[in-house]
């Protein structure tokens, strides 16, 4: 009697742990029976600190809410905040430095790692946003509602350049990575085309010269292309237009490395370690492309929402997951989303990646 007891007890004692352990490792037992060589991974912290607006970061992340900036860990401690009141905000991040700018205040916060270095404010309607990793700040501007110009600040705050377009709008401006170099996109809408074109600024040479033409100069795009961003990889310029997508140097021009089609092109980014092209396929589905030594595709089966790449990583949000690829367009994990995201940002050289919802913000290891 007492052992049928005890065979009783022991079989339920191994169910139970049975059902712990696939109730533990349900993703990956998912994953190798359904033959796939990625797993979904869990969020390693989160965030709830007021409303968050809009998130940064390299090493740490930063999470600009409605009453403060705060710096977190990667354990999602908060480390350093300020108390700010905006409901908009514009960011970047390079390097070791990132900047946040609260447009209700027209104010600049410059982070070196997670601490503040300055703290400006600035007179201008700031358009967009860079820092370089030098810790340098590029700022497109419009003054008066209709002036258009760019202004470079130290990590310090103090102004290094301000400078004014005739005719053009500076839609953006970076720096390279040892502050020598410049870069303006400029779009000209005063004739009956638009003409696309970059300002190359040679930093150093400012207060030397004896006029303006000796450190700046102007390169135009191809006709009729529109130039949406600048982005430096590797110290490389390269540019990203409506229809195609550009390497950049003085000595040779406009090099064309990606050939893009506007009624096929969902998502491009060029952030990573190479570009990234969502599109439609010829055969009508839809593809990510990834432009390496060689171009690598896979389709996908449901309709993207965002992408955003950095370094060997390319996180694309289908709605209800993430997807995470490598350079190989090959999946190396997901992330199941509880709701609509508002933005995700990658950062710590691509280990880590910050998810923001309305009400709060998850942390991951990727």
């Amino acid at each position: 009697m007492w052992k049928k007891i005890l065979y009783i007890l022991l079989g339920i004692f191994i169910c139970v742990i049975f059902a712990l352990v696939v109730f533990f490792n349900y993703d990956k037992i998912e994953s190798y029976i359904g033959g796939a060589d990625w797993i979904y991974i869990e969020k390693s912290n989160d965030i709830k600190d007021n409303t968050p607006i809009d998130i940064t970061g390299c090493n740490n992340i930063i999470v600009a809410t409605n009453k403060t900036i705060g710096v977190y860990s990667k354990a999602g401690t908060k480390v350093d905040s300020v108390d700010v009141i905006s409901s908009e905000f514009l960011t970047d991040s390079c390097g070791d430095y990132s900047v946040v700018y609260a447009k209700d205040t027209n104010t600049i916060y410059i982070y070196k790692n997670q601490k503040i270095v300055s703290k400006t404010s600035i007179n201008v309607e700031i358009k967009r946003i860079s820092i370089g990793k030098n810790g340098d700040v590029v700022v497109a501007f419009t003054q008066n509602g209709y002036r258009s110009g760019v202004k470079v600040l130290s990590q310090i705050g103090e102004e290094k350049l301000t400078t004014y377009l005739a005719t053009s709008y500076a839609t953006q401006g970076i720096i390279s990575d040892d502050g020598k170099m410049l870069y303006i996109a400029q779009v000209d809408t005063s004739g009956l085309k638009i003409k696309s074109s970059i300002k190359v600024v040679e930093m150093s040479k400012i207060g030397k010269s004896s006029s303006q033409e000796e450190y700046m100069k102007e390169y135009e795009l191809p006709k009729d292309e529109l130039l949406i961003k600048l982005i430096l990889q590797k110290n490389q310029l390269v540019a990203y237009c409506l229809d195609n997508i550009y390497t950049f140097n003085v000595e040779i021009g406009f090099e064309k490395i990606v050939e893009l089609d506007e009624s096929e092109v969902l998502f491009a980014s060029a952030d990573g370690k190479c570009p990234v092209v969502i599109r439609r396929n010829k055969a009508g589905n839809i593809a990510l492309e990834i432009y390496d030594d060689e171009v690598y595709e896979v389709e996908v089966e449901n309709i993207p929402e965002d992408l955003k790449a950095l370094n060997d990583k390319i996180c694309v949000d289908f709605g209800d997951e993430i997807a995470i690829f490598n350079t190989r367009a090959r999946i190396v994990s997901k992330i199941r989303l509880s709701n609509k995201i508002e933005k995700m940002h990658i950062y710590n050289n691509g280990k880590n990646l910050a998810v923001m919802y309305r009400d709060k913000v998850e942390l991951y290891d990727i």
